[in-house]
């Protein structure tokens, strides 16, 4: 490995779990620095993680792209109380919690609320993942959920339901780009970073 060499990453989309993929990679490449951003503009990174409605991208080699399932997390309450799955017309009028508009996930959530024949309520939104999730498993309100690169919901009160209709998936997108003369270390993360998506994916 090149001493010190920095991996510049643009990350819009499953940064907790991308995070989370760093610290696991760092413990035995302490030398590999890192520096993260999110550019929806930017083409100068060496590894983009990205998130389409429905990728149809060719197999290309340094292109890694995976299905993920988006649940709808409700309140453990009356309403939907011994369901397993929901059409998501159901929920039409509850308060929803959302990402910031800016960001590609909203986008792909919105997009399912249309299909549905509505535009959803939103009652708290922000530009940090987290935040978001921590107030959906708080019982704030209802959301979408991401299957497996969100992590699970560690809230009894909350359940995440199966959309019966439409259908709800995105796809995460890892590429590099080949921009440097030596790339070893770029491509060795690649390899790492897309294994960590498939283990979570299977153990989800």
């Amino acid at each position: 490995a090149l001493e010190g060499e920095t991996i510049h990453m643009n990350v819009l989309a499953a940064s907790g779990l991308v995070m989370e993929a760093i610290i696991e990679y760092k413990k035995e490449h302490e030398e590999i620095l890192f520096q993260l951003q999110q550019n929806t503009e930017s083409e100068l990174y060496d590894i983009g993680v990205t998130t389409k409605l429905f990728y149809l991208g060719q197999d290309e080699e340094n292109r890694f792209a995976c299905g993920e399932e988006i649940y709808l997390a409700v309140p453990e309450n009356q309403r939907y109380q011994g369901k397993e799955s929901v059409r998501l017309a159901e929920a039409a009028d509850e308060g929803f919690i959302s990402l910031l508009g800016s960001r590609e996930f909203r986008y792909i959530c919105d997009r399912f609320c249309q299909h549905a024949g509505f535009i959803p309520r939103i009652i708290f939104e922000s530009d940090n993942p987290s935040a978001v999730k921590n107030m959906i498993a708080a019982n704030m309100g209802i959301g979408f959920w991401p299957e497996f690169t969100w992590g699970s919901i560690e809230n009894e009160r909350v359940r995440l339901l199966k959309i019966e209709e439409p259908v709800c998936q995105r796809d995460i997108i890892i590429h590099y780009n080949r921009n440097k003369p030596d790339s070893r270390n770029v491509e060795e993360f690649y390899e790492f970073l897309t294994g960590f998506f498939e283990n979570r994916k299977r153990r989800s």
